[in-house]
């Protein structure tokens, strides 16, 4: 992978991965564009590298509250070790338990179906019709009455159903962050904590999925190719993944989300248009 090809992909990743129009949609129209179909295991490596840059993105925005969330989860396995676990002794607490909640859904059902999604991310087709379905969601998403919910107050079975929402958007073309925030939104939470909640759901799914990924990743590693595109790609997505929070953190505040829809209706008719006359 050249040095060019890697920032591209960093910027798509990093841009994507926060705004509401599929990271997984877009990196496969990309990988179709620049001949990558075969998704060699350097290329796996890469994609989850990717991953952890957007990572790195929440982390900067957020650091205030990982690192209170970070203290909390180490006070609670003490807590536990002494037999006593207060999980309402803070809104931090419970922030972890919501997380912990809502990340089982996607799971238990990456787990079971598995095969089926990664059949989905070899065809460029099926990314078209998903990000038509991104639209309607976020369309539906201007429809919706401002919820009240926040750690303090949201139920387990809140976060419950935007792990679903969460696991829906395995699927390539479906935006994991579009769906979770309206998810979030359908069960009455507020706009800031909707936002803030997805975004932190996406930590222990990608760590989740690297784990998973690891013995494969070890084995075959870059293919033999160059780390400086890896380094700068993976840069590329941190960066932008920043600026993509900022932004879309402004634009749900004006109540602006659904604008994305038209984007993910156009990518979607321009692709199964595409696949039509390949």
């Amino acid at each position: 992978m050249d040095t060019f090809t890697a920032i591209i992909l960093g910027v798509v990743q990093g841009l994507t991965e926060f705004l509401p129009i599929s990271s997984s949609g877009h990196l496969v129209i990309f990988q179709e564009i620049f001949g990558m179909n075969d998704m060699e295991e350097s290329h796996l490596l890469f994609g989850t590298l990717l991953h952890f840059g957007t990572v790195i993105s929440i982390c900067l925005v957020y650091y205030k509250d990982l690192f209170h969330l970070i203290k909390e989860f180490f006070g609670m396995l003490a807590d536990i070790g002494k037999g006593q676990v207060d999980i309402n002794s803070s809104p931090y607490r419970r922030m972890i338990v919501l997380i912990i909640v809502a990340t089982i859904p996607a799971g238990v059902i990456g787990l079971l179906f598995k095969d089926i999604f990664e059949m989905m991310f070899k065809s460029i087709q099926i990314v078209g019709f998903t990000l038509l379905v991104t639209g309607f969601l976020l369309w539906i998403s201007n429809k919706l009455m401002p919820g009240s919910k926040d750690e303090r107050t949201a139920t387990y079975g809140n976060a419950f159903i935007v792990g679903l929402f969460q696991s829906f958007a395995i699927m390539p073309g479906i935006s994991r962050s579009g769906s979770t925030i309206v998810g979030g939104l359908l069960n009455g939470l507020k706009k800031e904590f909707a936002i803030k909640f997805s975004f932190f759901m996406l930590i222990p799914a990608t760590l989740g999925a690297a784990v998973l990924q690891i013995p494969e990743l070890m084995q075959e590693g870059t293919g033999g190719e160059p780390l400086f595109p890896y380094v700068i790609g993976v840069a590329a997505a941190t960066i932008t993944g920043f600026a993509a929070i900022k932004f879309l953190i402004r634009l749900l505040n004006r109540g602006k989300l659904y604008v994305f829809s038209y984007y993910c209706w156009i990518v979607g008719a321009v692709v199964i248009i595409y696949t039509l006359f390949k």
